[in-house]
Formats: structure tokens, sequence, C-alpha cells
């Protein structure tokens, strides 16, 4: 099973109790913690799933852009 995400299109963010990244590779990644994002644009993002809305916008973006 491959489990790579590099190169795979984000094609949705969830933010509820954690921040779910899901891909058009059919993986998914759930993040319950807090934990610092890098945008396509290279900036990072601190992100806590209990207090999403400072990333909120940021994790937008990551949406259609390609893991890497």
């Amino acid at each position: 099973m491959d489990r790579t995400l590099e190169g795979q299109e984000v094609t949705g963010v969830c933010s509820d109790a954690a921040i779910t990244i899901l891909t058009g590779g059919e993986s998914e990644l759930r993040v319950e913690t807090k934990a610092v994002l890098k945008t396509p644009d290279g900036d990072h993002v601190s992100s806590d799933p209990e207090s999403p809305g400072d990333a909120a916008a940021p994790l937008v973006l990551l949406s259609r852009s390609r893991a890497g």
C-alpha cells in the first residue's frame, strides 16, 4: 500500500475536531493536535483543530494544490 502523499492533488480540507486533508489518491491525512502547515505559497500556518479560525483561510488555499 502506497502512503506517499507527494504529488497528490488536495481535493478537500475539513476542520472539525481535527483537520482532515483529502487527496485525489484517496488518501486522508487527519491532524488531531496543534500543527504547523506549509501553504502552496511557502508560508507556515499554525493550526489548532479546537480553534481553527486563524488557519481557516490558508487551509482553503490547500484545496486543488499538490502535496509535496
